[in-house]
């Protein structure tokens, strides 16, 4: 188990993988919602995940499952993966809105 912080590179890619994972089944505007009504409970959240970091490690790998623990309790992570969102977000609509339109054009 390794006490070192994430470097940016290291958060940039674990918040751009979960941030895809949650876009892949279109679940963007929900994790939203969820993130921004729990933000108080970040720092909680963040301990009690650090508490059960080995049991995750024997499913995701510990070292996967250490770097999902650092993230949680660090507001500025939190703050990434909603703006992560937010763009997915955006333009996963934009593009359902433009297909839409090509599908009502070649009618």
């Amino acid at each position: 188990m390794t006490d070192r912080p994430l470097t940016p590179e290291e958060r940039d890619q674990a918040l751009e993988a979960i941030a895809e994972r949650i876009h892949r089944f279109r679940l963007e505007t929900p994790a939203i919602f969820f993130l921004e009504m729990n933000r108080p409970l970040a720092g909680i959240a963040g301990l009690a995940v650090h508490a059960v970091t080995p049991l995750f490690g024997a499913f995701t790998g510990l070292d996967t499952a250490e770097r999902y623990a650092a993230l949680v309790g660090e507001p500025e992570a939190l703050d990434g993966l909603v703006d992560r969102l937010d763009r997915y977000r955006e333009t996963g609509e934009s593009n359902a809105r433009s297909e839409k339109r090509r599908g009502a054009q070649t009618k």
